[in-house]
């Protein structure tokens, strides 16, 4: 049992050393492509030679971060939409559940209702009868005509 949890941390151990080193080797990469990018200072257009001078490396690193920030605003409104859509999403299903919810207790009312309407129309159908029969009880029996012959 041992050699073999020895085993998983020893595997455990040369994952985790090989996904450090890829993730350095992943940013050395981009360092690498940052690197070898061109200038564009201030986003002016340049064929020829490019001469810089300490203030003007100056401003194409402030123009390098704007465009980085930028970029990096958009990922955010990109990511404040999807979670406001995700809100929206939450608020539409809660608002459907509601009113599945609401519809399924008037459905239950409505139910009540009929099943007191009958009822009711059933006790007064029975008072009636019972009034009838009351009635049929209390009048003298009638003499029939067939049986006197």
């Amino acid at each position: 049992m041992l050699q073999g949890s020895e085993k998983f941390v020893a595997k455990v151990d040369v994952l985790e050393f090989e996904n450090k080193r890829l993730i350095e080797a992943l940013k050395i990469e981009k360092q690498k492509k940052n690197r070898g990018k061109r200038l564009n200072l201030l986003g002016e257009e340049d064929n020829g030679p490019q001469l810089f001078s300490l203030s003007r490396v100056r401003a194409a690193w402030e123009f390098a971060a704007e465009k980085e920030a930028e970029k990096e605003q958009h990922r955010k409104n990109i990511e404040k939409k999807k979670r406001e859509q995700q809100k929206k999403k939450v608020q539409k299903e809660i608002k459907k559940k509601a009113q599945a919810d609401a519809h399924a207790v008037l459905k239950t009312l409505r139910e009540e209702e009929k099943q007191k309407k009958k009822e009711a129309a059933i006790r007064k159908k029975a008072k009636k009868d019972a009034e009838k029969a009351r009635r049929l009880a209390a009048r003298p029996p009638q003499k029939n005509p067939l049986n006197s012959v």
